[in-house]
């Protein structure tokens, strides 16, 4: 099974200058016609350009269940912090991503990432209750097989200059003991930054079509997702800038007994450069959110922290924290919202990261209902080797269900829910290109709905090869 969204944070990473080839292409400008430009040199250089080396993109893949998507399950709306660009989940887009202050013109670093890379994959999952049935758990042995091709172009890593992203990605799921469930999901995503003196402007689009169990649902629906963003960042001065932007996410199912539902959202912030190492902004937003279960649209606004701080060369906290007031049939509501993560380096082959999050969204299965996520995480990597990498995640999250209709007007009792999962792992590299993981997962879910108590084990083997 697959869920879909997922809450991680870009950190920031320095930049690196290049001689040569790279000065004639910061010399083709920042302008739009610089970027044509800059496309046809990339284009001209070959494949031996394209080969360079790379800064390694780290992204868990197992077979059907990336561990970072049990911190969002996609059924519902984000708002502006949620949206995922080019393959990687960028919730520091809107929560913590570095601003941008007003300073000379610098180019677009090139040598970031690949320009282009091709990657395949191909693995075995083994799945004790594939639909997260509590009554009648139906196992199967699932085979996947999966590309990815990407485009490069600027500052990818740190993303503070200019650049542009372009990625698409299938994935090809064949069930052994339910063949009627077999399925291709996809994912294209584009995202384009340009940096002027003082102005920085931003634009992502993606779409997912996917199929996988996730909590919410309990159930393999398959549903299309849709995610649109702007922006733009003006800085006023060495320290501070402003930033705003909107957002729209929509979220489809292909089977009519699930509410489809419609966000759109637009926040601004104001931020400032404290020190060398401590970013903090003072913002909010506004927006609405539509479900097709005929319930009245839901208006809501935030007030809203966000903060970026290194405290120290190994440890980084990023995060945004604030109150959502939100409007509908039921009456007002003000709810505590945050995303936060802290990553620290215990040595230099080993790194804890903690996240936390709190966010409302629509509900897919219970007409006229919302749900409220609370979310805790905890995730501990350690390199061996070059070869060797191991991998511990947890994490806990709960569902609490409430009704957005009048009193006289409201259908079924609200539920909650809470989930617990533990998922190890173990990589290995066999050289630059080639690369397999090993991983198990334990989910356990309780629910005051009993037809939503269950337990899942998984474990599966993953093997990607990378051009």
């Amino acid at each position: 099974m697959m869920m879909t969204t997922s809450t991680r944070f870009a950190m920031d990473r320095p930049a690196r200058g290049r001689d040569g080839a790279g000065s004639a292409r910061r010399r083709a400008g920042a302008g739009p016609a610089g970027w044509v430009l800059r496309v046809m040199i990339a284009l001209a250089a070959g494949p031996a350009s394209w080969a360079e080396p790379a800064e390694e993109v780290r992204r868990a893949q197992v077979v059907t269940v990336r561990p970072a998507e049990l911190t969002r399950d996609g059924a519902g709306g984000g708002g502006v912090a949620a949206l995922a660009v080019a393959g990687e989940d960028v919730e520091a887009a809107a929560a913590g991503s570095p601003a941008v202050v007003a300073a000379d013109p610098a180019p677009a670093d090139l040598r970031t990432a690949r320009r282009i890379s091709i990657s395949l994959e191909a693995g075995v999952l083994y799945d004790d209750n594939i639909f997260l049935n509590a009554r009648d758990p139906a196992e199967d042995l699932l085979y996947r097989a999966s590309g990815e091709a990407r485009f490069n172009l600027g500052d990818v890593t740190a993303r503070e200059e200019s650049h542009l992203m372009a990625l698409y990605r299938p994935d090809a799921y064949f069930f052994q003991e339910n063949p009627d469930e077999n399925t291709v999901d996809h994912e294209a995503s584009l995202s384009v930054r340009q940096k002027f003196a003082k102005l920085a402007v931003d634009a992502a689009v993606k779409y997912q079509r996917t199929s996988g169990s996730t909590v919410e649902l309990g159930d393999r629906v398959p549903r299309d997702v849709r995610q649109v963003r702007a922006g733009l960042t003006y800085g006023w001065g060495a320290k501070t800038s402003f930033n705003t932007g909107v957002q729209w996410d929509g979220t489809s199912y292909r089977e009519g007994a699930y509410a489809d539902s419609k966000e759109w959202a637009s926040e601004s912030f104001v931020d400032y450069q404290a020190t060398g190492k401590f970013r903090f902004g003072l913002g909010g937003g506004f927006g609405q959110l539509d479900v097709s279960d005929g319930s009245t649209p839901q208006d809501f606004q935030r007030a809203l922290l966000r903060v970026n701080h290194a405290a120290t060369g190994k440890l980084t906290i990023v995060g945004r924290a604030g109150v959502e007031f939100r409007q509908t049939e039921a009456g007002r509501s003000a709810t505590p919202v945050f995303g936060v993560e802290a990553t620290h380096a215990l040595t230099a082959k080993t790194t804890l990261r903690l996240r936390g999050v709190q966010e409302v969204s629509a509900s897919g299965v219970l007409e006229g209902q919302n749900y409220l996520r609370t979310g805790l995480g905890l995730g501990l990597a350690h390199r061996l080797n070059d070869r060797i990498s191991l991998s511990l995640e947890g994490g806990w999250d709960r569902y609490d269900y409430e009704s957005v209709r009048r009193a006289t007007e409201q259908i079924g009792s609200e539920r909650s829910d809470n989930t617990l999962f533990v998922r190890p792992g173990f990589t290995y590299a066999f050289g630059d290109r080639w690369n397999a993981e090993a991983w198990y997962q334990w989910r356990s879910t309780e629910s005051s709905d009993p037809e939503q108590t269950y337990d899942v084990n998984q474990a599966g083997l993953n093997l990607r090869y990378t051009f």
